[in-house]
């Protein structure tokens, strides 16, 4: 969970910067990224919801999970890392979820990244954002 409210420039891919752990029962988050830890390769569900404050009509915010530093990674060879949300007919906040099952190895990291295009920078709202996943089952 951030702890303040994060602004984002617009047309810029950004890290979500989070403040707050609520459950971390391996100690696996730190420095806004999950670690998969040793032993505990895996299928993992993982989320992530954001509010984005004050976008413009048409405009676009896009939410990444980055895997070891980067924005392509796949899961049976189809592309789950990204989702775009829009405000469509008025301005106002954009808020969504995106959510994926991930196939990690012990050492993968998650981070979070968020993009907008409104034509300056936006607030994050950090009442509305959040990261967080669970292991489903071993590899």
């Amino acid at each position: 969970v951030p702890s303040s409210n994060q602004s984002v420039s617009s047309t810029t891919n950004t890290l979500i910067t989070f403040g707050t752990e609520v459950i971390d029962t391996d100690s696996a988050f730190a420095s806004n990224k999950f670690t998969v830890p040793t032993g505990e390769g895996g299928k993992y569900f993982l989320y992530s919801s954001v509010r984005v404050n004050d976008m413009g009509d048409g405009k676009e915010v896009q939410v990444s999970f980055k895997k070891n530093g980067g924005y392509n990674f796949s899961i049976g060879g189809v592309d789950y890392y990204s989702v775009t949300n829009s405000v469509q007919g008025a301005t106002g906040a954009i808020y969504f979820t995106h959510s994926l099952i991930a196939v990690l190895a012990a050492g993968d990291y998650i981070e979070n990244a968020i993009y907008h295009n409104h034509g300056s920078s936006r607030d994050i709202n950090y009442t509305y954002t959040r990261f967080g996943g669970y292991k489903l089952i071993g590899v």
